[in-house]
């Protein structure tokens, strides 16, 4: 059986190539991908030849384990379709949904025990966001928001997002969040946020802490800040965002 894989062949090149499966053993399932969420920070880093050359892609998810370096097939969540069991494995498994680690590719063998079963309330689409909302949730227990306080969330990407549907869930004093893209701020009004600000100053600059502190009426910052841009130099606009004694 054939099946189509997504390859970073050389800086800024990509091609799907058509590869043969290995067999499928006694113990093992086949699954076919419905959608393959993308890993936008460290696939941009292999697309931009911009990767660490000492580390493994993945010490601990055995699927994605290899080196960084070209051709590399590489990918983040995926949900699928079992479409055929070996002869060890209970046939309950076949034609379930399920969620696990895969690079992008159309089909791909695995073990049940590498499997997660997708609820069936849960789409498969809504499924590949499982790692971020992980990811979210242990950022929010981390920081332990409590009654009345004041939280600010710079970055309305996928996670920054999570974390503000999260929050909404509190009952703070108030939830700000800032992103330079409009629409997210549009989402992250819409998810409960009070106030959303755009990051970008009028003159430009990438980060409005002091513009954002001075409509928003907190001047003395917030209690809680969670910093979600992905930008390094957005980590000290942040910590000037934080009152004292914040976190």
């Amino acid at each position: 059986m054939k099946r189509t894989s997504l390859y970073f062949t050389a800086p800024r090149q990509v091609e799907l190539r058509e590869e043969s499966l290995p067999a499928l053993g006694a113990d093992d399932v086949l699954v076919e991908t419905i959608c393959s969420a993308i890993s936008a920070g460290t696939e941009m880093l292999i697309y931009q030849n911009r990767f660490p050359r000492d580390v493994e892609t993945d010490p601990v998810i055995s699927s994605l384990r290899g080196a960084f370096e070209y051709p590399l097939v590489y990918g983040y969540a995926c949900a699928g379709k079992v479409i055929e069991t070996g002869n060890h494995v209970n046939r309950e498994w076949l034609d379930k949904m399920v969620f696990t680690f895969q690079p992008h590719t159309s089909h791909f063998i695995a073990t049940p025990d590498s499997l997660f079963p997708i609820p069936s309330p849960l789409s498969p689409e809504i499924a590949c966001f499982l790692p971020n909302m992980e990811t979210a949730i242990n950022l929010v227990q981390d920081a332990a928001p409590i009654l009345g306080e004041r939280v600010f969330v710079l970055g309305q990407g996928v996670v920054g997002l999570l974390v503000t549907s999260l929050l909404t869930e509190f009952p703070l004093d108030t939830l700000v969040t800032s992103d330079c893209f409009e629409l997210r701020r549009k989402v992250s009004l819409e998810a409960g946020a009070n106030e959303s600000f755009d990051s970008v100053s009028e003159e430009g600059n990438s980060y409005n802490h002091k513009g954002i502190m001075h409509h928003s009426g907190y001047t003395q910052g917030f209690d809680v800040t969670f910093e979600l841009t992905g930008s390094p130099s957005a980590l000290d606009e942040a910590i000037a965002l934080t009152a004292f004694s914040g976190r």
